[in-house]
């Protein structure tokens, strides 16, 4: 395994994970969800702990990051991975190996980038790592109403040139957020 530029990020939540909850390597699938894995699954849990802790936008990223390295591995949400309160957690497994393996604390692009590339032995692109960090700090500008901030943010990402389809497009869709909310504004100050 030749795990890229951001596998380092990796070795900090692995160790969080581990030095807390003891070794979390060897989970049951069962926890997860009654369904076999396909030979290469990732399924990203989005229980209640998880959610809250961004478990849906970690989901979004693994899919952002198997389409712009043309992987073929299934990525899911699921239910309680059993490590509450360490998520959002993430289940991998494949056929090269015959235990999942369980991540906590992956909330970063560069952390699920570098579980992609340690896992699946695929590099992937800096850009789309510093595309998908611009993109969740412009989601956070623009709830926090700093319009201009988030506007410059998305504008930004979409300039990246190593955005996935779907990532240009929630950028796009953050950018048209941006805008509605602006002209809302203009149409109140008139």
């Amino acid at each position: 395994c030749r795990p890229g530029p951001v596998a380092i990020h990796l070795h900090r939540a692995e160790a969080a994970c581990t030095s807390v909850m003891g070794p979390l390597h060897v989970l049951s699938a069962a926890m997860c969800v009654s369904q076999a894995f396909t030979p290469s699954t990732i399924r990203v849990c989005t229980g209640k702990s998880c959610r809250k802790d961004g478990g849906g936008g970690v989901a979004k990223r693994f899919s952002q990051i198997a389409e712009a390295t043309a992987s073929d591995c299934a990525i899911e949400e699921c239910g309680c991975l059993g490590a509450c309160g360490k998520g959002p957690n993430v289940m991998v497994a494949h056929q090269r190996r015959e235990k999942e393996k369980l991540y906590c604390d992956v909330f970063k692009p560069a952390t699920a980038a570098a579980i992609f590339e340690i896992e699946f032995d695929t590099e992937v692109p800096e850009g789309l790592v510093r595309t998908q960090a611009a993109a969740m700090k412009a989601e956070r500008l623009l709830t926090q109403d700093k319009l201009a901030e988030a506007s410059d943010m998305y504008a930004s990402a979409l300039a990246e040139t190593h955005a996935s389809v779907s990532l240009r497009s929630e950028c796009e869709k953050g950018l048209q957020a941006v805008r509605e909310r602006l002209a809302r504004i203009g149409a109140h100050q008139s």
